[in-house]
This record gives structure tokens, C-alpha cells and sequence, in this order.
């Protein structure tokens, strides 16, 4: 079996997942190219996630008490 390579750019990362669930796949084994996919999707995202947690904890202003502050008026 040929493995195929896809590059996804990290913006495009949620919305390529959001695409993989909604798919309607009649066939079994498309639908467990499916899952496999979406897993590895949610890996990406998941390690994403925990890299800008390191950034923010990195450069992130803090208060007082040591933990981040949340700017919320944007």
C-alpha cells in the first residue's frame, strides 16, 4: 500500500478535522481511513494546543499569584 503524505499549516488544522467528522462514508473500510485520519488529525491539534500553552506560560503576562492573565475584550 502506497502511505500518502498531507501537509496541513496549523491554522488549517480545525477546520480540516471539522471536515473529516462530517464526512458521510457509506464503505467500512473508508470509514476506518476515516477514523485513522481524524486520530492523527486530533494528535496534531492536541500538540498544538499544548505548544502555544507553553508560549503563554513562556511570555504570558501574570499576575500576582504567578497565573495567567486572560484578556477577554478580545
Amino acid at each position: 500500500m502506497k502511505k500518502v503524505t498531507i501537509t496541513l499549516k496549523n491554522y488549517e488544522l480545525g477546520t480540516a478535522l471539522a471536515f473529516v467528522a462530517k464526512m458521510d462514508l457509506k464503505a467500512a473500510s473508508a470509514s476506518r481511513h476515516r477514523s485513522k485520519f481524524k486520530k492523527e488529525l486530533l494528535k496534531a491539534v492536541e500538540g498544538l494546543q499544548e505548544s502555544e500553552m507553553e508560549l503563554y506560560d513562556q511570555y504570558g503576562e501574570k499576575d500576582a499569584d504567578g497565573k495567567l492573565v486572560i484578556n477577554e475584550t478580545q
